[in-house]
């Protein structure tokens, strides 16, 4: 994900996959800033609808999903 940034800094999805990495690595609040910084780029985007068109399937899909959403849940 980081490398996918250094390429295209406003690439959303790949700042998805960070903050869930972020998350799941145990660093809620780093993942909450990463969603920030998504958010400050991209202010129109909608975590559900994301998750919804990920291509992502499965328990993968559903990991990702809950990720995400304790990273937004997570305090800033």
């Amino acid at each position: 994900a980081e490398r996918s940034l250094r390429a295209n800094g406003r690439y959303a999805p790949a700042y998805c996959v960070l903050a869930a990495a972020q998350f799941e690595s145990g660093a809620p609040a780093l993942a909450r800033e990463t969603l920030d910084r998504l958010l400050a780029m991209h202010p129109h985007f909608d975590l559900e609808e994301f998750l919804q068109r990920t291509p992502a399937q499965g328990a993968i899909a559903a990991r990702l999903a809950i990720a995400l959403r304790g990273a937004a849940a997570a305090s800033r």
